[in-house]
């Protein structure tokens, strides 16, 4: 089997790059959305930084937030907090 590279990059630019993009999309992307308090929120390909999961959690902060990538290389992990 061949080992499929990540499309968008694993260096400090491509990170920085995918951060800015997620950030020009916020509004687009999640103006319309209203999460109470404990929704469960899953977010499906977050990639390499979780961008969009560091937004979700940001703007929802009561929101249980599950974040799925099915690549093997892992991604970062948030310490639970309490």
């Amino acid at each position: 089997m061949t080992k499929q590279q990540y499309v968008h990059g694993y260096g400090k630019d491509d990170s920085e790059r995918l951060v800015k993009q997620s950030e020009a999309l916020e509004e687009i992307l999640h103006a319309d959305e209203d999460f109470p308090a404990g929704t469960r929120i899953l977010e499906a390909g977050c990639g390499g930084v979780g961008a969009q999961t560091v937004i979700l959690a940001r703007r929802f902060p009561g929101g249980r937030i599950s974040s799925r990538w099915t690549s093997q290389r892992p991604i970062w992990r948030r310490p639970r907090s309490g």
